[in-house]
């Protein structure tokens, strides 16, 4: 970005909008980050201002995150296997725990299929079916980059900052696993208001696209909705509310200012991946 872009941009967004708006914006992030896209080419108007804590402390979760949009996108006009090679060894050099594991036996493979709903594709020997599994840790810092990446579209849709006290869940799935798809889907269909990224000069395709809903004005306890999808792989979904009675909260909502240090966000467990890269 330009210095004078840059300057116009933190001159009119003060505050960070990812620690709840009490701290002075010093930088732009991208978000979602610019290595979840071929090239790196982010879509337009996705740069929020961040003070410098909430850029770096996310940094380690963007590599894990952009890692498995890489590697679950089944969509080949975004393949781009520079981007993959260095995903891969990010993963390998920072996060060696949570390298997928290949799955290579029959009955793991098998287990894999039924998990994701789907049928070993006709004409392909067991043998050949892709399949890795991943330790369940790495859905930690998958789901607290997708909160973040759900308190950007808040800022953005809303005009404002989601506050320090504001809650926050997240979940996440990929398009192979059909069974958690289905209620993606249906979330989605409850979410009539849709974006889809684009950069100029360029076909940006189904790289990035969103679905949001904003409870009305008039109610009680503001609730923000989001679900987002990268091409035809990863999935999100969040959800952003003001302090919720604790009868009324899910298990795992955090708090806008605990989200960069906890571990409490909930995810789905056991989710193997399909893919051959």
């Amino acid at each position: 970005m330009k210095l004078g872009k840059r300057r116009k941009l933190l001159e009119a967004h003060p505050f960070c909008c990812f620690c709840g708006g009490a701290t002075p914006s010093l930088t732009i992030d991208h978000v979602p980050n610019r290595a979840c896209f071929p090239q790196r080419q982010f879509p337009d108007g996705f740069e929020f201002p961040a003070c410098q804590l909430c850029q770096d402390a996310s940094r380690k979760d963007e590599q894990v995150f952009s890692f498995m949009v890489h590697l679950s996108d089944q969509n080949p006009a975004n393949r781009d296997r520079d981007m993959a090679k260095n995903a891969i060894s990010g993963m390998v050099n920072n996060h060696p725990m949570l390298v997928p594991e290949v799955l290579s036996g029959a009955n793991d493979k098998r287990r894999a299929l039924r998990q994701l709903g789907q049928q070993r594709p006709e004409g392909l020997y067991l043998d050949r079916v892709p399949a890795v599994s991943f330790n369940p840790e790495i859905n930690r810092p998958i789901l607290r980059y997708a909160s973040k990446i759900g308190l950007a579209l808040y800022y953005r849709e809303m005009f404002k900052v989601a506050l320090q006290n504001y809650l926050i869940w997240s979940a996440w799935t990929q398009a192979t696993n059909l069974k958690q798809m289905e209620s993606f889907v249906e979330v989605s269909g409850f979410l009539p208001k849709m974006t889809i990224g684009s950069r100029t000069n360029i076909n940006f395709g189904d790289r990035f696209r969103y679905r949001w809903s904003a409870s009305d004005p008039e109610e009680d306890v503001e609730v923000f909705a989001t679900t987002c999808q990268f091409g035809d792989g990863m999935v999100i979904a969040v959800l952003i509310a003001e302090d919720l009675p604790i009868e009324e909260q899910r298990s795992g909502w955090v708090s806008v200012s605990d989200l960069m240090s906890t571990d409490s966000v909930p995810g789905l467990i056991e989710n193997p991946l399909m893919r051959d890269y």
